[in-house]
């Protein structure tokens, strides 16, 4: 009886009325945005808002179930810019009367503990720098510079509205890699291929600039093939990254760092590989 008191009050003092609201552009891509409102709106998908730029209308593809964030395509381009404010004429604003605004706060903070948010799709250009591929008494060997690319696909998320994150699922491929050892070179001895998985935290610098941090997994397989190593295979290796991303007006750069331990098979001896090394990507987020 209580709880169908509660949700009789809280239909009763929940109302609305047109008003003109302010949102901020948090992510643009194209004339695809993702729109922070200061007060909820009750809309639906499908629905154009208009907005107090001329010409310009919103296009509402989704609205999460508190009315504050909408995601959806401007009409046109304009000069908008991430990090603008922008208002929406005569929208349907939600308000909550004094008497049960408490019980609503409480439920609200419960629902935006943690939401999907846009998704980036990263395509870069990979550059390995040299490094040394330590396979103990077995040898080592000196590993000449690689150029490759890749792709990731990107699904953000958060748990509150400052905390944004990420989870990444990528792949890289690169040209053939010379190996050097005591004075021998062995060109295109190695052709690597890495499958990876990331996790990203973002710190929004300003309206157009934006830092990651990331670490994850990856799956490294080297292809080691030469005619004077007819009988040596390095196996698939599993291994960790880390790294930092610089992101500006979506064009992003990366630092990364790779702890990779392979087994080498000489065809005579086998001995576990370090193989460290470090990757400079430069990308485009669509």
């Amino acid at each position: 009886m209580r709880s169908l008191i509660f949700i009789l009050l809280f239909v009763l003092s929940f109302n609305t009325h047109a008003e003109n609201i302010i949102g901020t552009i948090k992510k643009l891509k194209n004339q695809k945005a993702l729109i922070f409102l200061d007060s909820p709106i009750d809309v639906s998908a499908g629905a154009t808002l208009k907005t107090s730029i001329v010409g310009v209308d919103f296009l509402v593809k989704k609205i999460s179930p508190q009315g504050t964030r909408l995601i959806g395509t401007f009409t046109s381009g304009g000069n908008l810019e991430k990090g603008m404010e922008i208002q929406f004429l005569e929208v349907s604003a939600v308000v909550v009367e004094e008497d049960v605004e408490g019980e609503v706060e409480s439920t609200k903070e419960v629902d935006e503990g943690f939401r999907l948010g846009d998704y980036r799709i990263h395509i870069y250009g990979a550059m390995q720098l040299p490094a040394e591929f330590n396979a103990g008494i077995v040898g080592s060997y000196d590993v000449s510079l690689g150029l490759g690319s890749g792709l990731e696909f990107v699904q953000e998320f958060s748990f509150s509205k400052g905390a944004q994150f990420g989870v990444g699922f990528g792949g890289e491929g690169y040209m053939p890699q010379t190996l050097e050892s005591g004075g021998s070179e062995f060109v295109d001895a190695f052709l690597p291929f890495h499958g990876y998985t990331n996790l990203y935290y973002y710190i929004p610098m300003s309206p157009s600039f934006e830092m990651s941090l990331f670490t994850g997994g990856i799956l490294s397989l080297q292809n080691f093939e030469h005619k004077s190593f007819p009988d040596a295979e390095v196996s698939m290796s599993i291994g960790a990254q880390f790294g930092l991303g610089l992101n500006y007006e979506d064009v992003e750069v990366r630092a990364i760092y790779r702890i990779l331990n392979h087994e080498y098979d000489s065809g005579s001896a086998k001995s576990d590989a370090e193989y460290n090394n470090i990757v400079l990507t430069l990308g485009y987020n669509f």
